[in-house]
């Protein structure tokens, strides 16, 4: 019994060491979250049209290019460690309506001079259905040790029905929402 307290002692201070860098993060200058969400049925949209922007609040910006409508998100992180991946989760969710065509939607990530691009889905979605993508980019070979950067693009397209108008209203229809999310160690 006296031989237990100390084990089940240290075994405490070990987990409770654990968490607390957990919240520190690898750099030890805390962890933060990026959400950036879009909702089209449920709140107000500022569709951008003309210009390039990034961390829009609730902005989906539009372009068309080769017949093909493209609705897409932005956000960009900053002042991130390099010591740990990055693992952005990309969604896109399909209202429960019916009757749309082929769809594609994809992901972008840049930093620095790298970038990657996702193809997260082709094809005609169902009714309900739920698209995600978690990916995992090490920052360190672009930043050394840091601080690292790094700018997220999800987006959908589909052959455009001729107007912005027109495609507005298909996107509404079909998209409940689309996101993307990334904890990440901040950087000192």
């Amino acid at each position: 019994m006296k031989n237990t307290i100390p084990v089940l002692f240290l075994f405490f201070m070990f987990i409770s060491g654990c968490e607390k860098k957990d919240k520190e993060g690898a750099c030890k200058a805390g962890v933060s979250k990026l959400l950036q969400m879009a909702t089209p049925n449920t709140s107000t949209i500022n569709y951008n049209t003309s210009s390039f922007s990034i961390n829009g609040i609730n902005e989906v910006s539009y372009f068309v290019a080769f017949g093909q409508a493209n609705f897409y998100i932005t956000s960009k992180i900053e002042n991130v460690c390099t010591k740990t991946h990055l693992k952005p989760a990309f969604t896109l969710s399909i209202t429960d309506s019916s009757g749309f065509n082929n769809i594609q939607i994809y992901a972008q990530a840049y930093w620095s001079t790298y970038d990657e691009n996702y193809i997260l889905f082709d094809g005609t979605p169902s009714p309900g259905q739920s698209i995600k993508a978690n990916k995992e980019i090490g920052l360190k070979q672009a930043f050394g040790e840091g601080p690292g950067n790094m700018e997220f693009f999800l987006g959908l397209r589909f052959s455009t029905l001729g107007s912005f108008s027109a495609d507005r209203k298909y996107f509404e229809k079909m998209v409940k929402y689309i996101e993307t999310y990334c904890q990440y160690d901040n950087a000192l």
